[in-house]
């Protein structure tokens, strides 16, 4: 009897170590759900066969009874614990839905609550002593024990059949883990036929059914060294692994179940990841995958990669399928794409009119133009209709013809158009057709640069006035750089110095002036290169006639856009005609002021003796008329000499303020003239001129209104 108790403990006792090892084994399955399903099954049958070994151990009757419900109710768990690893392991959602796991454990409270309070019901068993084939506390199953031991039997059947019908179709197909299986439930059938008095009566009533799971450990990992990895994954993985393309399948919440070769070597982040969250495991691919771009960039080591992901849903009836997201790297396209698409940018903006001219289409050729050209064909008259005509027949024109004629011999040209209406400004365009060949060489469309060039024709046209405008010039006009060379010289000034107009430029200034205006020159020239404008009159010495000359010359800085002076413009003015015609004039002017005053001293002195000669009144009167206004015609004679000397006389030109000399110059005459009534009338803000003679015109005007006794300025 003590034999068989032994024997008993130590069958039940090794079911429990197995099932230890079992699950140490189940941790290393890389399936998380099968894993966790599996450890589960494999705890929860340790603890039913501990129990059951401790109740035959201890012998105790009155402690048999609690030991057999706290089995019962952890035998029960397994069985739910079980079918999670059916589930996962043969490729079913069912364990992963949410209803079904909340009513599988309520069902599993409520036969929990029935089995605790049994002992006061006995609802569950009822509980008698039996001596075969040892002392132990045998059970007699109620109606409620045969309800709920029918359901875990029938889960457990249903568990047992996914896993049979998963190896069955499988790649593998060992039938070996078949046989482990069905192995598995012989323990349970035990139970059943226990239950039902079909057993001989020296087999002790109790719980075999933790048995069969450490059958299972055993069979599974000794005998089969199994991984279980999930069934239907076996042919999933043979074909993604065979993609070339980088894989990731994501189940309805979010974490990865699958990761090809391939995707794991593209992404650093997927490295070593297995059933974790794809949000967690990689964010940045994750936000990657679900913006709304399917192409993204990707930074690796050897540069940017382009990648174009597709999201597709993997094909099942269960709740919460998977997806699936696929990488194809689309580097080579996507660079010419955005290449091409940065061109386009750049054309659509370009300053320039840009056309493209398909010549395989005869009616239409134009198949592209830019904003450009566009805004250029509002304003030309011949409008882009017009110009796609240039490559059709049906425009006769010279300018047609010359681009048909390079059309035809694939090479560039380049014409100007002018829209030239009357009642529309000019309107200058200059345009540039280009061959496109393609792959094989031939020309099969052409480019078309169009720029608006009437600013430029105009520019050239006031140039081209401006340049013979100087060049009829009387006055000499040159140029010189900072070095004293000379960069232009008009007609004038070539003529003069007999230079050949194509040695001008580089010519040294001083080297075509004699030596001594050369030394007069230098000064006003180094003063206006260093950004004063300066005039000057001189007496230039000249080989070519031998006679002095006299000039004015005006010097002013030529300026950058830096604001540096970069040479010297000059403009000669010969004066010495006017000077020689002045010196005439004075010498008139001497002559005549000395004969007038000759004229004058002697009609004064008539005067004066007719009035010393006569007592006449009258007479008197008029011969002091005449004295006096032969006096003023003296005087007057002296002051023009004063003024022309005054005039005549060089001057430095110079800024004086208006209304100051003026004022000076009245009070002045004012205290000259007391008994003259003289007005000035000013303005309120400085008026400059460039001489200070002004004082000589106000006083000759106060003298001139001397008679009248008032003077207004």
């Amino acid at each position: 009897m003590e034999v068989a108790r032994a024997a008993y403990v130590a069958v039940f006792a090794l079911a429990t170590l197995i099932s230890g090892y079992g699950a140490w084994r189940a941790t290393d399955i890389a399936d998380r759900d099968t894993r966790l399903g599996l450890v589960s099954v494999f705890v929860l049958a340790g603890g039913g066969t501990a129990t059951t070994t401790i109740q035959f151990a201890i012998g105790w009757v009155s402690a048999a009874a609690w030991l057999r419900i706290i089995g019962l109710i952890v035998g029960l768990a397994s069985i739910g614990a079980w079918l999670y690893f059916a589930s996962a392991y043969a490729g079913h959602e069912y364990h992963r839905r949410p209803v079904l796991r909340r009513l599988a454990v309520g069902l599993y409270l409520v036969a929990v609550a029935i089995k605790l309070t049994n002992p006061t019901y006995n609802l569950y068993f009822t509980t008698y002593v039996s001596t075969e084939p040892f002392t132990h506390l045998a059970f007699n199953p109620g109606v409620t024990y045969w309800l709920i031991a029918g359901g875990a039997y029938l889960s457990v059947g249903i568990a047992t059949v996914w896993l049979i019908e998963a190896v069955s179709v499988s790649r593998l197909k060992d039938w070996r883990l078949g046989v482990v299986v069905v192995l598995t439930a012989v323990p349970a059938v035990v139970d059943v036929a226990i239950g039902l008095g079909r057993v001989p009566t020296q087999l002790v009533d109790t719980s075999y059914a933790p048995l069969g799971m450490a059958v299972f450990a055993l069979g599974s990992f000794v005998f089969l060294n199994e991984t279980f990895r999930p069934i239907p994954r076996f042919w999933r993985k043979q074909v993604l692994t065979h993609l070339n393309e980088a894989t990731i399948i994501v189940d309805a919440e979010g974490e990865i179940r699958h990761i090809s070769p391939s995707a794991a070597e593209t992404f650093d982040e997927l490295r070593g990841a297995s059933e974790t969250s794809f949000a967690d495991t990689a964010p940045a691919l994750y936000e990657c995958t679900l913006q709304d771009d399917p192409i993204f960039e990707w930074e690796t080591d050897s540069g940017t990669r382009y990648y174009r992901v597709i999201e597709t849903g993997l094909p099942s009836e269960r709740v919460g399928a998977h997806r699936a997201y696929v990488y194809t790297e689309v580097t080579g396209s996507e660079q010419t794409r955005r290449e091409l698409h940065r061109k386009s940018r750049v054309m659509d903006k370009a300053p320039i009119g840009i056309t493209i001219f398909d010549l395989h289409r005869e009616n239409d050729p134009l198949v592209y133009a830019n904003n450009r050209f566009d805004e250029l064909a509002q304003n030309d008259l011949e409008n882009r209709s017009d110009l796609t005509a240039v490559f059709c027949n049906g425009k006769d024109s010279e300018m047609a013809s010359t681009v048909q004629t390079a059309v035809e011999e694939g090479r560039s040209v380049t014409i100007e158009r002018c829209d030239d209406q009357d009642d529309q400004p000019r309107f200058w365009t200059k345009e540039t057709f280009a061959p496109i060949t393609d792959t094989e060489g031939k020309v099969s469309e052409f480019a078309g640069f169009h720029r608006d060039v009437t600013e430029d024709k105009e520019k050239q046209e006031r140039l081209k006035q401006y340049k013979s405008a100087v060049e009829a010039s009387p006055t000499w006009i040159f140029c010189i750089d900072s070095s004293e060379r000379l960069v232009f010289a008009n007609e004038n000034f070539r003529q003069y110095y007999e230079l050949d107009p194509s040695r001008v430029r580089g010519t040294r200034i001083d080297s075509i002036v004699e030596k001594s205006t050369a030394e007069k020159i230098r000064p006003p020239i180094r003063q206006a290169l260093d950004g004063e404008s300066v005039v000057f009159e001189l007496e230039a010495d000249t080989s070519k006639d031998e006679r002095q000359r006299f000039v004015r010359a005006v010097l002013s800085p030529l300026w950058d856009d830096d604001g540096g002076v970069t040479g010297v413009v000059g403009s000669v003015h010969d004066l010495s005609e006017v000077r020689q015609r002045e010196q005439q004039l004075q010498v008139l002017d001497r002559v005549l002021r000395h004969n007038i005053k000759n004229t004058m001293n002697v009609v004064r002195g008539s005067a004066e003796l007719i009035e010393q000669q006569t007592s006449a009144p009258e007479v008197i009167n008029t011969a002091e008329t005449v004295s006096e206004h032969s006096k003023k015609l003296i005087d007057m004679a002296g002051k023009i000499r004063q003024v022309t000397k005054v005039l005549s006389k060089p001057r430095k030109a110079e800024s004086t303020d208006l209304t100051q000399a003026s004022k000076y110059a009245v009070s002045n005459a004012q205290i000259e003239h007391s008994e003259a009534e003289i007005t000035l009338d000013t303005p309120d803000e400085p008026v400059n001129v460039p001489h200070a003679t002004i004082e000589t015109g106000v006083k000759c005007s106060v003298e001139s209104a001397e008679g009248s006794g008032i003077a207004s300025l």
